[in-house]
Order: C-alpha cells, then sequence, then structure tokens
C-alpha cells in the first residue's frame, strides 16, 4: 500500500508518499499546474445537455480514462520524479508479487481532495505509475480490524417513513440476501459486520448533511454518527446509501463524520440513481460472501458498476468513494511516516479539514513524556576515531612519570569579594508533535495557524513547560489542549475534531 499526502503551502503543492515499510519520498509543483490539471480534467468529464442513449457510454469512458490520465501524469512531473521514482519501485514490486496495487490519498487541501482520483483505477499504464492502481481516501487511524468472511448486514433508514428510502431499503436487503448474507433490521438484534444506513443527502454551505425522521436537515457530525454509534460494535464497514455522502470538494461530510468513528465507509461522492447503487451493492455484498476483504470487494462492486455501461451521469463506476483506516491488504495499520518528521509549513491560515459542528470545548488527554514516541530512525552514536601510529607508539613506550614539581608559596592577597552566583544552564527545549486524526489547522501559545495532517505533522522546539494547542478552522479557535512539553523530550497530540479533544490511538 502507498499513501499519498497533498498538501499546499506558499510555495506552491506537496506530494508526499509513503510506500510499504514507511519508506517516503518528496517532491513540490507550482500550484498553477495543480490549477492546470483540475481544468483539463472538469473539461474531459464535462457533457453535453440532452437525450442519453446507450453509445454515450463509450463517450462517457474515454473522457474518465482521460482524466485519469491527467491526474496520473500531474504525479510524475517536473518536481516530483523521487515520487514518480518510489511509486515506479512499489507498483513493480506488487505486479512481481501478483497483489493489487492500493493507493490511500491523504488530501489536506480542499482542491487537492476535490479532484477525483478514484478515476486513476482507469488511466492508461502510459500515464505514469500511478496509473491502474485503486484508489481509496484516508478516514480515521483504527486498530486492525476483524477478518474472516462477513455473515450479518443491517440495513436501516433515518427517513423509514419515505417511499424513496424504504425501496433503497428493500433493494440493499435483496442484494444481501441473494448473496446469502444474513440481514437484520434494527440494532435490537446485535453485533453485524456491515451497516447499510439509507438517507436523502442534503448539500448547503459546504457540507453534506443527512435528512431525519423529522424532515430536517442535521449536520453530518450530530445525525450520522449518532444515528450508527450505538450499533457499530464489530462492524466492519458502513454503507451510506446517501447522495453525495462522501462529496470530497465538500468541508463535512457523513462519510468522514462516521469514518473518525473508527469504521471503514462506502458512500458516493455525487448523487448515485438507484439502479447504479443496486447494482454497485449486489457486486458488493457478492464478494463479501465470498469472503473477499472488504476493499476487494468495494473494488469488485465498482467493477459490477462499470460493467454496468450506464451512460448516466449518476450512474459512474467511479463514484463510490471508500474512507479506510486500516491498510487495505488487510495485513497492518497504515503507517505513520518514518523518520524525521516532515518541516512544518509555513503559517498560512486557510480552510482545512473537516471538524464536527455543536462540540463542546474539552480538554483533551496527551500521549506525553513517559509513555511512546513517535517512531524515529535511531541516529548512531559517532564511532571513537582509531588511535594514530604515534599514539600506539606511546602507549606501547610510556613516558617516565617526573616526580610533581614542588609547592611555590603564593603571596598572601587581599579577601575578593564573594562572586554573583552562576546562572542555571538554559533547559533544553522539548519537541511538540502535532498528529491529528483529521486535516485540521492548529497553533501554539497563540503564534501563527499552521495546517497539520496524519501524514504532513507539525513539529515544533518549544520551551520545556506548560502551553496551550489551540484547533480551529478559518482562523477560528474550535477547542484546546494543554500541552506539557517535557524538557529536551517529545510530546505527540492528536487532536481529534469530532470528539473536540486530543488522543493518540
Amino acid at each position: 500500500m502507498a499513501v499519498l499526502g497533498l498538501g499546499r503551502d506558499e510555495g506552491g503543492g506537496r506530494v508526499v508518499v509513503t510506500v510499504d515499510g514507511g519508506r517516503s519520498a518528496e517532491g513540490r509543483l507550482p500550484w498553477d499546474r495543480v490549477d492546470a490539471a483540475e481544468h483539463r480534467v472538469r473539461r474531459a468529464l464535462s457533457r453535453e445537455a440532452g437525450l442519453l442513449l446507450p453509445e454515450d457510454d463509450l463517450a462517457a469512458s474515454a473522457g474518465e480514462e482521460e482524466a485519469g490520465a491527467e491526474l496520473a501524469a500531474l504525479l510524475g512531473g517536473p518536481g516530483l520524479e523521487a515520487v514518480r521514482d518510489a511509486l515506479a519501485r512499489w507498483r513493480g514490486a506488487r505486479d512481481v508479487a501478483g497483489r493489487p496495487a492500493w493507493l490511500v490519498v491523504d488530501a489536506r487541501d480542499p482542491q487537492w481532495a476535490g479532484l477525483p482520483w478514484e478515476l486513476l483505477e482507469g488511466a492508461p499504464a502510459h500515464a505514469g505509475p500511478a496509473a491502474g492502481c485503486r484508489v481509496a481516501r484516508w478516514g480515521a487511524p483504527r486498530a486492525r480490524g476483524a477478518s474472516g468472511r462477513v455473515e450479518r448486514v443491517r440495513v436501516q433508514s433515518a427517513t423509514p417513513a419515505d417511499p424513496v428510502c424504504a425501496r433503497a431499503v428493500r433493494g440493499a436487503e435483496a442484494a444481501a440476501r441473494a448473496a446469502g448474507l444474513e440481514v437484520e433490521s434494527s440494532a435490537a438484534g446485535g453485533p453485524v459486520d456491515v451497516v447499510h444506513l439509507v438517507s436523502h443527502g442534503i448539500a448547503a454551505l459546504g457540507e453534506v448533511g443527512i435528512r431525519t425522521e423529522d424532515g430536517t436537515a442535521r449536520s453530518s457530525a450530530g445525525a450520522a454518527a449518532a444515528a450508527l454509534h450505538d450499533g457499530l460494535a464489530g462492524a466492519r464497514l458502513v454503507v451510506l446509501d446517501v447522495c453525495g455522502g462522501a462529496d470530497p470538494g465538500a468541508l463535512r461530510t457523513p462519510a468522514a463524520a462516521v469514518a473518525a468513528l473508527g469504521v471503514d465507509v462506502l458512500a458516493p461522492a455525487r448523487p448515485l440513481d438507484a439502479d447504479a447503487a443496486a447494482v454497485l451493492h449486489q457486486g458488493m455484498y457478492r464478494s463479501l460472501a465470498q469472503g473477499v476483504p472488504v476493499p476487494e470487494a468495494v473494488a469488485g462492486g465498482r467493477r459490477a458498476l462499470r460493467a454496468h455501461a450506464s451512460a448516466a451521469p449518476a450512474g459512474r463506476w467511479w463514484l463510490p468513494v471508500l474512507l479506510v483506516g486500516e491498510d487495505p491488504d488487510g495485513l497492518a495499520v497504515v503507517p505513520t511516516s518514518q523518520g524525521t518528521p516532515p518541516a512544518a509549513p509555513p503559517r498560512r491560515p486557510w480552510v482545512a479539514g473537516v471538524l464536527g459542528l455543536g462540540v463542546a470545548l474539552v480538554v483533551g488527554v496527551l500521549w506525553a513524556g513517559g509513555g511512546a514516541e513517535p517512531a524515529s530512525t535511531p541516529v548512531p552514536a559517532p564511532a571513537e576515531p582509531a588511535p594514530a601510529p604515534v599514539a600506539l607508539a606511546q602507549a606501547a613506550h610510556p613516558a617516565p612519570v617526573e616526580p610533581p614539581p614542588e609547592p611555590v608559596a603564593q603571596p598572601t592577597a587581599s579577601p575578593a569579594r564573594p562572586s554573583a552566583p552562576r546562572a542555571a544552564a538554559p533547559a533544553a527545549p522539548g519537541r511538540l508533535e502535532v498528529r491529528p486524526l483529521r486535516p485540521v489547522q492548529v497553533r501554539v501559545g497563540g503564534r501563527g495557524w499552521q495546517v497539520a495532517s496524519r501524514v504532513m505533522p507539525v513539529v515544533l522546539e518549544l520551551p520545556a513547560g506548560a502551553e496551550r494547542l489551540e484547533v480551529g478552522e478559518e482562523g477560528e479557535v474550535a477547542f484546546t489542549c494543554e500541552v506539557a512539553v517535557p524538557e529536551g523530550g517529545t510530546v505527540r497530540a492528536c487532536p481529534d475534531p469530532v470528539l473536540a479533544g486530543c488522543r493518540c490511538p
């Protein structure tokens, strides 16, 4: 697996790729290249309005292939040679081992996140080493999930009285049963492997919410997370059948809110029509019933949707977005970067991350000195220099020891003034590593805002003592955490915007 960290600072775009085992490579590119690539991608995906014909799928597929090639080429252009070479070596090793290449996108900038990275899977091989990769997006870190065959699915709706949602619930239940899975209709049935939530999606002011039973739109963090939290024990996947539930260009989505609870999430980037959703769910549940891991089952659902060849813009195969917090291979937790953490970007506030609405200000618990420290590459102590030949000769034939000189009497001096006490040596500074669960803005002690993410943390040297870590959005403080920076040591803070506190998994 490879994690693709995408950021932005005053110098332009920043790309960090971390491949198996924590080996990483970094590069930069001017931001106007990102703007130009985004324009070409949007143009390739544009469709003329009018009556849809079956053969329009060919034209749509050609545009999607062109857009995927643009994205693959963007990751291998000037300034990103190290990233391209690292991806090429990783892809080569994957191909030799016969294992699928999963690329997990961790975008910390809205423009980076808004690009349809899922189209890389359909890009031609000549476009670059990222072409053909199966794409997931970073959700939130979690422990390694359960393994084994998926057996039980629960399908529920936030608005069970709505006829459209009721029909979608019946379709999802039918797809799961046809695959041979056991279906539960309520949380009272006990733990399940997959939770499938059906609801209408409501988009407004950069946020996608879900419509609740009383007919009002609720914030994604307040509604989706609250609707599922009590029934997620043991679940390995949450399917959000919510229009735009994982819109990468939105600041807050139901998918991000649920992923922050520690589970993989599948949701559409844009509205997905009923026929396409049925095909996706049938292909996915069929794979899950055969014992295929969750990410590969989602890839199977995408392939089924691609074979369905719907010409409708709401029926395209790349619209389902998978958010993961674990290695899609199912072998290990997504690794953090090894070695010296990358330098923090210049202090410049911008909109970043996904912060839950209506959270109370609480004091988080930090992972402080004496506990586990961030992984780092140990620096060996310098070896003692080999003794010179002269020194060896002197050691073999030591010079005779001369008697100590006779003491010489010293003249009596007048009493000296008492000297001022010597100032104590300054305390060694400590290090604060801010590695949030989701991209957020942070500042320490009222200094300038910086953007931090899991892949690109902010690392600061601070005087030993107590400091105040502020976490916010658009320059506004959302909550604070008290930080105890040890003298000469390192403390890690992991702000969690959903829980409004600091914790480290």
